[in-house]
């Protein structure tokens, strides 16, 4: 071969990888009754065709397509008229109608039923990463939808789980899973993670689940934000797990428990609303139920609740409770052979505003009948005068908003020069110098000007290569935050 050809040969090589390499994906479709032509019949043979890819889109008409899909390729697999116009029923009820084998795939507005065989989900994914559900509804499956494995950064969007004879949706040894405004009703369990870690549920509602809409079990660093879980036997129901946390969430109207923590260390309850748990289907029923160490309830709302508001068990030690709300029906809580290790008051002096006045003390909790008896804060301070129990400082008032504190504009300037002469940059020092001047005078205008003019110089200074991006964008945050603590001086 001589060189000629060989360097052709090499080119041609070369253009095909190219080519390749900058195809783009394709879009198939997918129409199984009268209408537009489509390129298949089935979802399940678009995705078999060789000549599918990853990165391909699958469009699927609306109609009811009677098959058991395996997706082993990342293509997104979408319905163009939603979940309500497009049913994949499985053609065998021992079989997913969705199974998932691969990375990045999108699933997206389709009703998948019929998986009706223990174990078996409308969408099941096995060990798949990257992953976009969104917009389905899973209805009339053993389980609605199936995690299991590896799913990094996988997501579950604005899904409808509904008459599932099991599970909503199964989480078992996952990690780094997203779930957001899914909705996840009448099934026995609404959402349950097993071994499953570092997974993010917001926004999500969960109802009339026969046994309980949150479960987590042996499941460690998952953040609970903004849920509903309403209308169960236990609205959140969490065994041997640790360092969570339960945020903003809305647990309401459950027969035996509202929250249920059992052996599970470093919870962090925050600004979550547990009320109304009081159907007389229990004999006895707990606003929050908490067996477990160094746990942290700040700023809830625990009310209504038929027998206990917090109930702590022999188990439960060294917590942190404050600033929560406590208007129960019978007992505001309940400490069994309670050794008194945990607190009851905020660890810090909080500066607090209450009547029009500022004062500064440790904060404790609101309990209704106590705050209503103004003879137990003689004093007004909006503390009660004397403990409530194993709380030394009851609160008169709910919430306790801290009053920030007072930042002196010329401590933070003092700071910023500081950070000036490090670079040794003669114009900023007599900038700064001059700021300095009109604040010791109180010329808060002519400071803030001067702060202004300081902006400026600094930005030109990037410009001219005399300061790095990542310095002048520090000098500039510096600057526009101390300009703010003078302007709060001023009014």
């Amino acid at each position: 071969m001589g060189i000629k050809q060989g360097i052709l040969i090499s080119f041609g090589i070369a253009l095909l990888l190219m080519t390749v390499g900058t195809a783009s994906a394709a879009t198939i479709t997918v129409n199984n009754s009268t209408g537009d032509v489509a390129d298949f019949t089935s979802i399940q043979a678009a995705i078999d065709d060789v000549n599918t890819l990853d990165e391909d889109t699958i469009l699927v008409y609306p109609g009811t397509y009677n098959e058991n899909v395996d997706v082993y390729k990342s293509v997104n697999i979408t319905s163009i008229d939603g979940a309500a116009a497009t049913n994949v029923v499985a053609f065998s009820y021992e079989d997913h109608v969705f199974a998932v084998y691969a990375d990045n795939v999108t699933i997206s507005g389709f009703n998948a039923s019929g998986a009706l065989d223990p174990g078996m989900a409308g969408i099941y994914l096995d060990n798949s990463s990257n992953t976009r559900l969104s917009n389905n509804i899973a209805e009339g499956n053993f389980a609605g939808i199936v995690l299991e494995g590896i799913c990094n950064n996988t997501m579950l969007t604005n899904n409808m789980m509904v008459e599932n004879l099991a599970d909503g949706i199964v989480l078992f040894e996952t990690d780094n899973c997203v779930l957001t405004d899914n909705t996840v009703n009448d099934n026995e369990v609404g959402i349950i993670l097993i071994f499953a870690n570092n997974t993010i549920l917001t926004d999500n509602i969960i109802e009339n689940s026969s046994n309980s809409d949150i479960v987590m079990i042996y499941s460690h660093n998952n953040r609970l934000i903004g849920n509903t879980a309403a209308n169960s036997d236990y609205g959140i129901y969490i065994d041997e797990s640790s360092n969570n946390e339960l945020a903003d969430n809305t647990v309401i109207n459950n027969s035996a428990a509202g929250i249920m923590l059992l052996q599970s260390d470093d919870t962090r309850l925050t600004s979550n609303t547990v009320s109304g748990n009081m159907e007389p289907t229990a004999m006895v029923t707990y606003g929050i139920y908490l067996s477990g160490n160094n746990s942290t309830l700040i700023n809830n709302t625990i009310s209504v609740n038929a027998d206990y508001g917090l109930y702590l068990d022999d188990d439960s030690t060294n917590n942190l409770i404050y600033n929560n709300y406590f208007n129960n029906s019978t007992y505001y809580f309940m400490l069994v052979n309670y050794d008194g290790s945990s607190t009851w008051n905020s660890t810090e002096m909080v500066t607090y505003v209450y009547e029009g006045n500022t004062y500064t003390s440790y904060t404790g909790n609101y309990y209704f009948d106590y705050a209503n008896e103004m003879s137990n804060d003689i004093d007004g301070d909006g503390i009660g005068d004397t403990a409530y129990y194993v709380d030394p400082y009851p609160l008169m008032f709910w919430p306790v908003i801290p009053v920030p504190p007072i930042v002196d504009p010329s401590d933070a300037l003092d700071e910023l020069k500081g950070d000036v002469d490090a670079l040794d940059e003669p114009t900023l020092i007599k900038k700064l110098d001059g700021v300095i001047s009109m604040l010791d005078k109180e010329e808060y205008e002519k400071a803030i000007e001067k702060l202004e003019d300081f902006i400026k110089t600094v930005e030109r200074l990037e410009k001219r290569g005399k300061l790095t991006e990542g310095q002048a964008e520090d000098l500039i945050k510096e600057a526009e935050d101390i300009i703010k603590l003078i302007e709060n001086l001023e009014g």
